[in-house]
């Protein structure tokens, strides 16, 4: 018995049935305030917020980006590496957001740079997404969601 598990597992191994295929990560490109890669926000909210991001660019770069999901990482791991990648915020200040929204993964997380941790904490974020942006989205009111949530952000770091 101990010798048939043993061939059928090597068996599994040649014959390549344990590959995995992850979903692969893909990070977009910074190409605004707001990147809508699930396509979920009105062209008016874009607009909106993309002004509002705008005005408030001297005291920090924030960027909205919605993914259909993160693939194979974590909504923490992915907006790290996304933040990471693009680099928000102004050198030596590292003074960026991130609210990043995967909606097909239903998870979303508001990464923020180092020169802003006092004024909009971990705890504060959590709340930004519970209170003001998880009621919008739970009726699939995608703009409603993001609008509450930049105004929120904007609040806490002024």
């Amino acid at each position: 018995m101990k010798y048939l598990l043993v061939v059928l597992v090597a068996a599994l191994l040649l014959g390549g049935c344990t590959q995995i295929q992850l979903p692969e990560t893909v990070y977009p490109s910074p190409t605004g305030y707001v990147v809508d890669t699930s396509n979920v926000l009105s062209e008016e909210t874009e607009l909106k917020v993309s002004n509002q991001l705008k005005e408030f660019d001297e005291k920090a770069q924030i960027a909205v980006v919605t993914v259909p999901s993160t693939g194979a990482e974590s909504i923490e791991e992915y907006s790290i590496n996304l933040a990471e990648a693009w680099k928000p915020g102004y050198e030596g200040k590292d003074n960026g957001v991130i609210f990043l929204i995967a909606t097909t993964d239903r998870k979303l997380r508001i990464e923020v740079g180092r020169g802003l941790e006092e004024k909009l904490t971990d705890a504060e974020a959590g709340r930004i997404l519970d209170n003001k942006v998880i009621p919008y989205l739970k009726n699939a009111d995608w703009d409603g969601g993001v609008l509450s949530g930049v105004t929120a952000i904007i609040e806490e770091v002024k």
